[in-house]
């Protein structure tokens, strides 16, 4: 069997549809009686790996076939930021544990603003600031979901 050197951007976007059953099957499979949810966890888990690892290997084909168009072996500028994205997720995802979830959220939306081209500094501070208080108050006072404060801030590491 001969593998495809070129990707489509279906091929992406079948992977992440994919891979977002994956998440509701897991999330859905938690509400499932004792051990019951278990097999479905486990089979959602695989599939949503294997789905992520194709989004990505394709994302990087269609990257590359983009900086082949563009006349160079140079990197393109979409895996420049596929990686500076990554960074920021993982620097949130820490960033929440150590400085708590307001300050990681602005610190990460700002970054994120800026790695993608957004240079209006008034209107990039009102988005920021509205979207981390609409999804503090979402979790915080509707859904009554405590979000991480942070070891800096008195929280307790999980």
């Amino acid at each position: 069997m001969k593998l495809a050197k070129t990707a489509k951007k279906s091929d992406v976007a079948a992977a992440c549809l994919i891979a977002s059953l994956c998440v509701y099957v897991i999330v859905s499979a938690r509400h499932f009686p004792e051990r019951a949810g278990l097999f479905p966890t486990v089979i959602a888990s695989i599939t949503l790996t294997l789905s992520l690892v194709i989004a990505v290997v394709n994302f990087f084909k269609l990257a590359s076939q983009r900086g082949m168009e563009r006349g160079g072996d140079k990197p393109s500028v979409y895996v420049t930021r596929f990686w500076i994205t990554g960074l920021l997720i993982v620097g949130y995802m820490i960033g929440m544990l150590i400085i708590g979830y307001i300050t990681s959220t602005i610190l990460y939306l700002s970054f994120s603003f800026w790695t993608y081209g957004y240079r209006n500094k008034l209107v990039s501070t009102i988005l920021v600031v509205c979207m981390t208080a609409v999804v503090y108050a979402v979790f915080e006072m509707a859904l009554d979901i405590k979000l991480p404060v942070g070891l800096l801030l008195g929280g307790v590491m999980y």
